[in-house]
């Protein structure tokens, strides 16, 4: 073989060389296309197989009573809002579901069935709100619903403010109502002042409470309150209104304030209100008694007598109860200071007379 047939031969060996190592390239890049194909297919047919993705949402409900009856129903409605095509539980009405709840109680709602990715979105919120001694939570909870291409889901809920939270959490609260202050009987103190007080005097009384925790009217002060009477007159307390059944007890006084030449009346009457539970409102039953415990009759007043003493005045060695004496404070009556003007005034109308008419008898001399 000459030198010309050597060249030949080596050029086709190595184009067939490089033709083999083409094709085998060619075919492993083949081999492994198939095979991502084929995962990705059995892949897919594992997570179709598994079914559809389903979600339950964790409600918590807290039941309160206040009060010693019982409520009517302690069961709350609650309705969850669908936002676009968000699928519902089973049984709900276009767009929304509702459920109720009994007590106090922690569930998980639903379930929701999702057939396909996306992102859902819904509103719970309670729908109870026509009982007047229920306190319902108003609280209106946003979810969102993550469903990713392999159906795993995500829940994010958000509550009014914005936040994040982990469970829908409702509190509900029964409370009876408060005791109607309008209604309630107001004793007024009425003062009565003897004798015979050159001026009005200013008497004060007070309004306790056995407890300084219990309702008291308008300007108290610690438990107690104090008015004030110009003279003879009544005024009263003012009303108050109870927000918790039980018994209470109040006292009614005079202050002594040591106001000169007074007697000052020492009765102490007593206030009980027994304050009871009816049909979810509060009902005050009221009883005054006196010291002795005798009870004041309807109509309330609380009275108080005061007697003026007066001063202690001197007269001819003696002492006499000016009480009894004229509101000018003077020993003397008026009428003699009158009698002894009207004397003064004769004599001197007689001199001026007798004057006149020595003159008289003088100039005709």
């Amino acid at each position: 073989m000459n030198t010309g047939q050597i060249l030949i031969h080596r050029n086709v060996t190595r184009k067939t060389h490089r033709s083999k190592r083409l094709f085998a390239l060619t075919l492993a890049s083949g081999l492994a296309l198939l095979c991502a194909l084929c995962l990705c297919l059995l892949l897919s047919s594992v997570a179709y197989g598994a079914g559809p993705a389903q979600v339950t949402l964790p409600v918590k409900q807290t039941f309160t009573s206040h009060g010693s009856s019982n409520p009517a129903s302690d069961v709350f409605s609650y309705r969850l809002v669908a936002q676009g095509a968000a699928p519902l539980p089973d049984g709900s009405a276009t767009g929304s579901w509702s459920f109720t709840l009994q007590g106090t109680r922690e569930v998980q709602v639903g379930p929701l069935t999702f057939n396909s990715t996306g992102i859902y979105s819904y509103e719970l919120s309670c729908t109870d709100d026509s009982d007047v001694n229920i306190t319902g939570d108003t609280e209106v909870y946003r979810l969102t619903v993550y469903v990713k291409s392999d159906l795993t889901t995500l829940i994010i809920i958000r509550n009014n403010a914005g936040e994040k939270v982990s469970q829908m959490s409702f509190d509900q609260s029964y409370r009876v109502l408060p005791s109607d202050s309008r209604v309630m009987v107001d004793p007024p103190v009425v003062k009565t002042v003897t004798g015979n007080p050159t001026q009005k005097g200013r008497f004060g009384f007070i309004l306790k409470a056995e407890d300084p925790s219990y309702p008291m009217p308008a300007g108290s002060d610690g438990g107690a309150k104090t008015i004030w009477i110009m003279g003879a007159g009544q005024k009263d307390f003012g009303v108050w209104s109870y927000s918790s059944d039980g018994t209470y007890h109040y006292t009614i006084a005079e202050l002594d304030t040591s106001l000169k030449n007074y007697t000052y009346d020492t009765e102490v009457y007593t206030i009980t209100d027994v304050v009871t539970d009816r049909a979810g409102r509060l009902v005050v039953d009221r009883r005054v008694t006196d010291r002795s415990g005798k009870q004041v009759s309807l109509p309330y007043s609380l009275s108080f007598v005061n007697r003026y003493e007066g001063a202690r005045k001197t007269i001819l060695g003696g002492t006499k109860d000016s009480s009894h004496l004229p509101k000018t404070g003077d020993l003397v009556h008026p009428a003699f200071w009158l009698a002894a003007l009207l004397l003064i005034s004769s004599v001197f109308i007689a001199l001026w007379r007798y004057r006149t008419s020595a003159k008289a008898q003088q100039a005709t001399q």
